[in-house]
């Protein structure tokens, strides 16, 4: 006979109410469990724990043997050799570099290419007195064609800017330079024009001195139209052009701007 846990009241195993205060024995009442179940419950806690505690550290032991036995990845060389080109149009870029290091450093065999880019810097920056910084943009497809795009520009106090930009490709589709001289802070028409010490200053690059002439005396005669437009001038500003080269007049807060640009077919590729 058991008890009633509320009352105490002597019960049997199939009253499932106490008959003396009615407490519900199916929710309430547990019966007592034998020596022998509570050995196998033990039993059963234990290994249960011992499960815990072992199936990791045996699952981090199997793993570190499965890592002993795997080979290592090759190490791959940094350096290799720049494919010939292949007949047939880019669908990828495959990389970039923006420095000569990194071209050389990924291929052994653009040693060329890289002396032709600082030969043309040398003879470059011995047209004047000038100290240019420097932007690459080398950009390799999967063709293993390659474009150079080389860009210096200089400042020269707080009213002029010379930029020089070269393009070209490996495959001789194209080579080209563009030479700007961007003149700032001008309020009048005439300063925005080039005198003549100016414009000696940007022929050291541009070498064509009638080309510079013709396209600032052509703008020289568009006073009154700068004077009519000049509040409107809007972001493609009000320019002559000639050929190859241009002359334009850009807005800028208060004051303009005024940009000389000349581009030029290279023939002597430098790779």
């Amino acid at each position: 006979m058991k008890e009633c846990p509320r009352c105490g009241y002597k019960i049997t195993d199939e009253d499932k109410y106490c008959p003396h205060c009615g407490l519900d024995l199916q929710r309430q009442y547990k019966p007592l469990q034998s020596k022998k179940a509570k050995s196998t419950n033990y039993l059963l806690y234990v290994l249960i724990l011992f499960s815990f505690v072992s199936i990791p550290l045996l699952y981090s032991q199997v793993l570190n043997n499965l890592t002993q036995n795997l080979p290592l990845p090759q190490q791959t060389q940094n350096t290799s050799q720049l494919p010939n080109m292949i007949e047939a149009e880019p669908t990828a870029l495959l990389q970039s570099f923006d420095t000569l290091a990194d071209y050389k450093q990924k291929y052994s065999n653009v040693s060329s290419f890289i002396s032709n880019i600082e030969n043309y810097e040398k003879s470059l920056f011995e047209k004047g007195n000038n100290t240019f910084q420097k932007e690459y943009s080398i950009q390799v497809l999967n063709n293993y064609n390659v474009l150079y795009r080389l860009v210096y520009t200089t400042t020269i106090s707080d009213q002029y800017e010379i930029k020089i930009v070269k393009e070209y490709d490996r495959a001789h589709n194209y080579n080209r330079e563009i030479i700007s001289l961007r003149k700032h802070n001008a309020q009048l028409f005439e300063e925005l024009l080039l005198n003549e010490e100016e414009k000696q200053m940007i022929n050291n690059y541009i070498g064509d001195q009638q080309a510079i002439d013709k396209v600032i005396q052509a703008y020289s005669l568009r006073k009154e139209e700068f004077r009519d437009k000049k509040e409107k001038i809007g972001h493609y500003g009000l320019g002559t052009y000639q050929d190859n080269i241009s002359f334009v007049v850009y807005r800028y807060h208060d004051t303009y701007q005024s940009e000389l640009k000349y581009q030029k077919e290279i023939k002597d590729y430098l790779g």
